[in-house]
């Protein structure tokens, strides 16, 4: 690292047209998916860095190594010194054009370093930058993670979530990027579809017609089936949410790899397997869910800040399919209390219902089930699920008639 406060700078124009016909390499491997080809040419643009210097490409290639190392072999360490490396090369070969992707590329390997929320305004700075250098592309791309995909993941109240979409849809489909616009009408339908304001697990509407969702291609199909399976967790639907998760498997991760999102993706397919797991106790639902928890300890291990309550829940779910309730009574308040101290409005929900559940069916602990369906109304109505709130309002409504009738 220390080298590049001072690097030598790539000055031999056969050199950088070298550099510009690897990176054209790369961005045609990243967009057919030829992935010897895409590691080829990267690592060959870090090569070239290192015996000839830096040039206005050498940033945005050191920071996707470093998410190759990330993504590929779990090394934290090496994929955050390298993206630390491109910021560095960055201001020695000041580039404002390339600046915005190096911010991307760089902040999707702190993704699994840095706790979220410290990522908002690093990403909109990108944006910034590629919007006023032209780098319309990568400029967008910044927007749609730090208003819409950043927020969705840690749990921001929904109607920023959503006046957001609206806002940027707009500057999207003026500039005619449809991936951008594509991608931030699936996180605005979940997000209406969250607020309860249309058929809740169809996930189309006034954000995403039928018509759009019949024409998406793979990549999209699985982003799409990524985020309504989000629907299903929250609103309850966990046979669906299981049979989701054990037909797509690790698809999504595979498609995005590296990217942020499939943390919550991959945790929620962990949800609601192991909710089923409890109900049915088939190892049919057990065996993945196992396999998931072991998964996301692996990201904790690695130093990753973002899944210390998804581990702390899955310990818990665990527990109480093990029967072991005490343990798993444990597990949820330790998970509720790091949701609830890092904003994790939703998760905060979500974990005190899973609680109730345990606390009722296993535990017949009636009173304390109630208490912990109240701190789940609380927080789904922070983060602004409207019918959800109502739902289980009327839950508790009924268990406490449920409960005078015994008396």
């Amino acid at each position: 690292k220390a080298s590049f406060q001072t690097p030598k700078v790539m000055s031999d124009k056969k050199n950088q047209a070298a550099m510009a016909l690897l990176d054209r390499i790369y961005q045609t491997s990243y967009r057919t998916e030829k992935m010897f080809l895409l590691v080829f040419a990267m690592s060959k643009m870090v090569e070239m860095t290192l015996d000839f210097g830096v040039c206005s490409l050498s940033g945005p290639a050191y920071a996707q190594f470093g998410l190759l190392a990330l993504a590929a072999f779990n090394d934290y360490k090496t994929g955050t010194m390298f993206a630390e490396v491109a910021l560095l090369i960055q201001e020695q070969a000041p580039s404002r054009f390339m600046e915005s992707q190096t911010i991307f590329l760089a902040h999707a390997v702190f993704a699994w370093t840095v706790p979220f929320q410290s990522l908002v305004d690093r990403t909109r700075r990108g944006y910034t930058l590629g919007m006023s250098s032209g780098n319309i592309e990568t400029g967008l791309w910044c927007i749609c993670n730090s208003e819409m995909l950043l927020p969705y993941s840690f749990g921001k109240p929904l109607h920023a979530i959503a006046l957001s979409c609206s806002k940027y849809i707009l500057q999207m489909e003026d500039l005619r990027k449809k991936d951008h616009s594509l991608a931030s009408r699936v996180i605005w339908q979940a997000v209406i579809n969250l607020m309860g304001a249309e058929n809740v697990l169809a996930m189309e509407g006034v954000a995403l017609s039928r018509k759009v969702i019949d024409n998406l291609d793979s990549a999209e199909t699985k982003f799409y089936d990524a985020i309504r399976h989000d629907l299903l967790v929250f609103y309850g639907a966990y046979e669906l949410a299981a049979e989701s998760a054990l037909k797509r498997g690790n698809e999504f991760p595979k498609a995005a790899v590296g990217v942020f999102t499939i943390m919550m993706e991959t945790f929620h397919r962990g949800v609601a397997l192991y909710a089923m797991a409890r109900r049915t106790r088939r190892r049919k639902y057990l065996n993945p869910a196992r396999r998931i928890r072991k998964t996301i300890k692996k990201w904790g291990k690695n130093g990753n800040p973002n899944v210390r309550h998804y581990i702390c829940f899955l310990d818990a779910e665990h527990s109480a399919v093990s029967k072991r309730y005490k343990e798993a009574e444990v597990h949820y308040q330790q998970a509720i209390k790091i949701a609830a101290k890092t904003g994790y409005l939703h998760h905060a929900g979500l974990f005190n219902e899973r609680y109730a559940d345990l606390l009722k069916v296993h535990m017949k602990n009636e009173e304390e089930a109630v208490y912990r369906l109240q701190e789940a109304i609380r927080w789904y109505g922070e983060w602004g699920a409207a019918l959800k709130v109502k739902m289980l309002i009327e839950l508790v409504s009924t268990e406490r008639g449920e409960a005078r009738t015994e008396d």
